[in-house]
C-alpha cells in the first residue's frame, strides 16, 4: 500500500475538462506531493485499487466520483503507467464542519502518514488522502453498513 497526503482542494473532473490551466497546475501539485513522499516514480504493475478521501472544513459542492478521476489521471507515469490499472476506486468527501470524526481505522498505515493525516485534518482547511495498492477480491465488500 502506498499513500500520501496533499493539503489541496481537489479538482473536479468537469473543471479539468474545461480549464486546461487548472488541470496542469493540479497535475504539477499532485506530482510534487507524490515525489516528496516517494522520491521517484513507483510504476506499480498489475491491477490496483485506489482511495481518495477528501476532508473539508467548510462545505463545498463536490461529487465524490468527480474528485477521483483527476487524481488517477495525475498519477499516471508516477504511481503506475496507465490509470486503467486502477480497477477498484473509493472516493469519499467528509465534511468536518458537519461531522466529527469519532474513530478511524489506521490498520496497516505507515505511522508517519497517520501523524501527518491527523495534523492536517486538525489544522488545515483541505486534506486529500491518496492511497493505491494491489487489487484483490478482498476489496469487494457488500453491506458496508
Amino acid at each position: 500500500m502506498n499513500s500520501f497526503i496533499l493539503n489541496k482542494r481537489p479538482l473536479s473532473y468537469n473543471r479539468a475538462l474545461r480549464d486546461a490551466d487548472s488541470k496542469r497546475e493540479y497535475n504539477r501539485e499532485m506530482s510534487s506531493g507524490f515525489l516528496r513522499r516517494f522520491g521517484a516514480p513507483l510504476h506499480l504493475q498489475g491491477e490496483l485499487y485506489g482511495l481518495v478521501y477528501y476532508f473539508q472544513k467548510k462545505h463545498e459542492n463536490f461529487d465524490a466520483d468527480n474528485i477521483s478521476k483527476p487524481v488517477w489521471d495525475a498519477l499516471k507515469n508516477l504511481m503506475y503507467l496507465d490509470d486503467k490499472q486502477v480497477k477498484f476506486r473509493i472516493a469519499c468527501i467528509y465534511d468536518l464542519g458537519k461531522n466529527k470524526i469519532k474513530r478511524l481505522d489506521f490498520t496497516g498505515v505507515d505511522p508517519e502518514i497517520i501523524s501527518k493525516l491527523i495534523e492536517s485534518i486538525d489544522n488545515r482547511k483541505y486534506t486529500l488522502y491518496i492511497e493505491c495498492g494491489r487489487f484483490s477480491e478482498k476489496h469487494i465488500t457488500f453491506n458496508l453498513e
